[in-house]
């Protein structure tokens, strides 16, 4: 059975519609959560209720007490998750943030080339809303990277390696809650090739791609993308 509207409402309006766990805006993919499922005595109250994210929600209801060893979130986690988010909004205290996903994308493979793409996305989880933003992209310098509708500047040295810099800007607005795709396969592409000579003289600590994202909302996103994850050679 679901929770009473009025209590589903409550939960809501007390999280602002953030994760309870994560804290990244949800907006309309929310769920409001039995902390103790109904099947085991769980009631439908305010009380018994969390507000998640689809990815929190997922693994919500994962937890096994007798194999603790790489569950996910007991009862009483989720408890004090909820208690922690239900003040910091009601004191002001909440601090939101925005989020950029890196993703890897193979697009050719032959027993002696890969080629990958990288796919940035940003999520605006701040209260105010983006209306100009900038994506520094670092590369390896010995990697081969084709590019379209992407800026490409010189070479930079980042804690003594070499690495090719690649820049994409946009103006379009970005409200609380939505999210962009910065980079993709086809029109704004950055395209990298892996072949044997590339993987089999790589080093875990030299091959790693560097990023910055830049708005005019929050102070700069920095994030990494390392070797294991940038091929499958």
């Amino acid at each position: 059975m679901a929770f009473p509207r009025a209590v589903r409402e409550n939960a809501l309006v007390k999280a602002r519609r953030h994760c309870c766990v994560c804290h990244e805006f949800a907006g309309r993919s929310v769920n409001v959560h039995h902390i103790i499922q109904e099947a085991d005595g769980g009631e439908n109250t305010l009380e018994n209720a969390i507000v998640l994210c689809l990815r929190c929600h997922a693994e919500a209801g994962h937890y096994n007490p007798k194999h603790p060893l790489g569950t996910k979130y007991a009862p009483s986690e989720l408890i004090r998750h909820r208690d922690a988010w239900f003040s910091a909004c009601e004191s002001g205290a909440a601090i939101y943030a925005s989020t950029i996903e890196a993703k890897v994308k193979r697009t050719y493979t032959s027993s002696e080339l890969h080629k990958y793409v990288l796919i940035f996305n940003f999520h605006n989880g701040s209260k105010n809303t983006v209306s100009g933003w900038k994506l520094d992209v670092f590369f390896p310098s010995r990697l081969d990277v084709s590019i379209q509708d992407v800026e490409q500047y010189g070479d930079v040295n980042i804690n003594g390696r070499r690495f090719k810099k690649f820049q994409v800007e946009g103006t379009e607005v970005v409200y609380l809650g939505e999210s962009r795709e910065l980079t993709d396969p086809t029109w704004t592409k950055l395209e990298y090739n892996i072949d044997h000579d590339i993987y089999f003289s790589a080093s875990a600590t030299e091959m790693k791609v560097l990023w910055t994202f830049y708005s005019n909302t929050e102070p700069p996103l920095r994030g990494e993308l390392l070797w294991d994850e940038l091929q499958e050679f």
